[in-house]
């Protein structure tokens, strides 16, 4: 939205002056208003949960349960 408009729609839209800014007062009006001019942080998963969120996939598992199976029948065919 902000870049299809002029220097001037803008200028009118936040009420601000190009050569002077805003005042402390105004500034901090805006920011009780607005809050700060700050984006929230994410809360971060922990590694343990990142790591078992990769086999979260259908072709995961059927590779891991195909290498469980070859490791079974390889194990079966050693021990006779």
């Amino acid at each position: 939205m902000w870049h299809t408009m002029t220097k001037e729609e803008i200028r009118r839209k936040l009420r601000t002056n190009y050569e002077t800014g805003l005042t402390e007062e105004e500034a901090k009006r805006r920011q009780q208003e607005y809050g700060e001019n700050k984006l929230q942080e994410k809360k971060r998963d922990s590694v343990i949960k990142r790591f078992i969120l990769q086999f979260n996939d259908f072709m995961i598992i059927v590779l891991l349960v195909a290498a469980g199976v070859s490791a079974g029948i390889s194990f079966i065919e050693k021990t006779r």
